[in-house]
């Protein structure tokens, strides 16, 4: 294995994907809706979801039912009751169909899937998954189907970062593991005499500021930009991360 710095994204956890579509759902609904109903979000299969109206690129689709087109396009205006006439009917659908490719869009837009030009028969159906997000408060639910690269935009967003990880060969290894980080205060250097005449009270001059940013460690290595600033509280002493923390290691 050669040192050159490696994408890398670790094994999902369970419920992780959905969780993440979960918050970029929850997101676009605060767009429309005064206030954002309660979201679960399940996989499901693509027999079960052939049935719906789908809007949206071959990489990121969503797709409505004819009654949950309805129903969301009533959500969105402001609407309530049966929808007992065909012409409200067929109004309420089409603002249903133009939100689920509005929010084709806004998935398209947070994972960079419409810079990735699809065939017209988009991805292998091998590639792509399927996820039902339902509203169980107001009675609607939308589909989507997403690509493999798709669902790792999406993981990326979740953790804090729409770029990929990029961990090399040494802290690779760290993926699973416990790593002490420590902030470096200063150095001093003193004679032995000096070491043994101190006492308690005495006051030790390091040769750092306490405005200067300091470094911080990472088993024992200071990451090239890794910086932090010290504040105290009634809880102790904390650090808090002025840059963030780069673990590449570089081919050489």
């Amino acid at each position: 294995m050669n040192n050159a710095a490696k994408l890398w994204l670790p094994v999902p956890c369970p419920g992780e994907i959905e969780s993440a579509i979960k918050r970029i759902f929850e997101a676009w609904l605060a767009e429309w809706l005064a206030e954002v109903p309660d979201i679960s979000v399940a996989r499901r299969s693509r027999v079960e979801l052939r049935s719906l109206h789908w809007e949206g690129q071959g990489l990121a689709r969503a797709g409505l039912s004819q009654e949950a087109q309805a129903i969301l396009g009533l959500s969105v205006i402001g609407g309530g009751g049966a929808i007992d006439q065909a012409d409200d009917r067929a109004i309420l659908q089409h603002i249903g169909v133009a939100l689920c490719a509005d929010f084709a869009g806004f998935l398209d837009q947070l994972t960079g899937s419409s810079d990735r030009k699809p065939n017209k028969a988009g991805p292998p159906a091998s590639e792509r998954t399927e996820f039902f997000l339902l509203t169980s408060s107001m009675g609607w639910g939308i589909a989507i189907e997403v690509d493999v690269a798709t669902i790792t935009q999406i993981r990326r967003r979740a953790a804090g970062s729409g770029h990929p990880s990029q961990l090399g060969t040494r802290t690779a290894s760290y993926a699973a593991q416990s790593v002490p980080i420590g902030c470096h205060l200063g150095h001093a250097s003193l004679t032995a005499k000096d070491i043994a005449s101190l006492g308690v009270g005495d006051l030790i001059v390091l040769d750092r500021r306490t405005d200067e940013p300091l470094p911080i460690t990472i088993d024992g290595i200071i990451p090239v930009n890794g910086s932090a600033q010290i504040m105290r509280d009634d809880n102790g002493t904390r650090v808090t991360l002025t840059e963030r923390i780069n673990l590449i290691r570089k081919a050489g």
